[in-house]
């Protein structure tokens, strides 16, 4: 599926754009330190740590996932812990029109690029067992995670319809400690998803063109004069125009491995 193939890796070079995006974002608002700067920063960054593929990947994937998992459930506990009617205000909250669409555009988003990384992690390990349970424990892990942010955020929802960056709001409000520990945590999330996103397309682009891996990582640096339309932005045009699209080619991959229909 050649029409699905270049979307995907379209999709994987936008999501990386982001979230290099919003690396710079993170340190602008918590730091005030230069946006363009960090994002060069990071870009070579990132590229220098990609240097020896997959194997670096997991290294930094291990170290960054295991900040976002502590900081995000700390966070999480002292929420709960800050109000005691807290159950009772969440059934108070008023429940908006188009909520169901919003979770289905960016759950297919997020499923896409989902499918294209483990797919491209497929070499880690020969064992399909030990493939599916880490994937299994992932999804558990990242479905904790996920509920753990919702609840923050409806916890706190009345305050932040203004706010850029919810969580660092939230963290600020929970001392010092804890807004520090969010910016690791949120720069931590963004950056591990650059990784991800970079690594999967640099592979693909690479086998594309028949280049090298190492000399196919240049191509990374694209992103950067993208990053200039801002975080906030590319969130609200990329986002729900790729989650339709990611919809559109969900339903060609039931197509293609349920019905044996070929699609090219």
């Amino acid at each position: 599926m050649f029409l699905f193939d270049v979307m995907v890796d379209l999709f994987c070079l936008a999501g990386y754009i982001i979230m290099l995006s919003g690396c710079g974002a993170v340190f602008e608002e918590s730091m005030n330190l230069d946006y363009i700067p960090v994002v060069i920063f990071l870009s070579i960054a990132i590229v220098l740590g990609l240097k020896r593929g997959m194997e670096s990947l997991a290294g930094l994937n291990k170290f960054f996932v295991s900040i976002i998992f502590i900081v995000t459930l700390l966070a999480g506990l002292i929420s709960l812990g800050q109000d005691a009617n807290i159950f009772e205000e969440l059934n108070k909250l008023p429940v908006e029109r188009g909520w169901l669409i919003s979770a289905l555009i960016y759950v297919s988003y997020n499923i896409t690029l989902a499918l294209v990384v483990l797919a491209s992690l497929g070499t880690y390990t020969p064992r399909i067992r030990a493939a599916v349970g880490a994937a299994a424990v992932g999804a558990v892990g990242l479905f904790v995670l996920g509920f753990t942010m919702w609840f923050i955020t409806v916890v706190n929802f009345v305050s932040l319809s203004d706010v850029q960056i919810p969580l660092l709001w939230v963290a600020r409000r929970q001392g010092n400690f804890m807004y520090y520990a969010s910016v690791s945590m949120l720069f931590s999330a963004m950056i591990t998803t650059a990784l991800s996103l970079g690594f999967s397309f640099v592979q693909s682009f690479s086998q594309r063109f028949h280049l090298s891996y190492s000399y196919s990582l240049n191509i990374l640096f694209i992103a950067i004069p993208f990053t200039g339309f801002g975080f906030t932005n590319l969130i609200s045009k990329i986002y729900p125009l790729m989650g339709v699209a990611g919809m559109f080619f969900a339903i060609l991959l039931i197509l293609r491995r349920f019905l044996l229909i070929k699609i090219e």
